[in-house]
């Protein structure tokens, strides 16, 4: 299972309040660097937003969005990741010894970000054939530069799951009775590779049945008999 955790190893303790508002969130006069604020944005977003962004960056998160989670947690809907940080909100105000009246707001952590793992997006599909059914067992082998990084089979339905840091790939689709399938796919924050069509045909990694023979059969010369002892 997949895990990525976003890291600010040194937080700042500037006052938020007072920088001047930006683009994208706001602008530290000290630093002179924009502060990205990511407390709005969903898992998906943040996910998305360093996907698509190379360098360093400086940003404003929530203390939960700092937790590492995998793929089980990234694959939940929104509303479902917001019940469970309201309730672990509501097991922190019952089991705080002090108590002032008001309820306890989200600390929010601001500083340079750094990245724990490669990010990887899970992708989903489909093999089928001819007829629109799905074909099972349909061997699949994900390459990189001539490098062969996974190697797997469609279920029983002829569906696939698998997981992929974001860049481009080479995928060889093969099963016996089909042709086989060659094509570059991009991985990204779709989600999802699309569906795969096989066709009909004699794959290469299938070895050709012999040709048979058959016709009249006409006998030249009488045939010797032999008596083995």
């Amino acid at each position: 299972m997949s895990q990525y955790q976003i890291k600010i190893k040194e937080p700042c303790h500037e006052n938020w309040d007072t920088m001047s508002a930006h683009e994208q969130g706001k602008f530290c006069g000290i630093c002179t660097k924009e502060v990205v604020d990511f407390t709005s944005m969903t898992d998906h977003e943040v996910i998305s937003y360093f996907t698509n962004y190379k360098g360093s960056l400086c940003g404003r998160f929530a203390e939960d969005q700092l937790e590492k989670k995998d793929q089980r947690y990234f694959d939940l809907p929104d509303y479902t990741k917001k019940f469970i940080r309201a309730l672990a909100m509501i097991f922190i105000m019952f089991s705080s010894t002090e108590s002032y009246g008001q309820p306890i707001g989200e600390p929010a952590i601001m500083g340079e970000i750094s990245i724990s793992q490669t990010l990887e997006f899970r992708m989903q599909g489909m093999v089928f054939g001819p007829t629109g059914s799905g074909i099972e067992n349909a061997r699949m082998q994900f390459y990189s530069k001539g490098i062969l990084l996974k190697d797997i089979v469609t279920d029983e339905n002829g569906k696939y799951d698998v997981s992929f840091p974001p860049k481009n790939y080479q995928l060889t689709i093969s099963k016996k009775g089909f042709q086989d399938f060659h094509t570059s796919i991009k991985v990204d924050k779709a989600n999802t590779f699309g569906d795969f069509e096989l066709k009909k045909g004699v794959s290469k990694t299938e070895k050709p049945a012999k040709p048979v023979i058959m016709g009249r059969m006409r006998v030249m010369g009488k045939p010797a008999i032999h008596k083995m002892d």
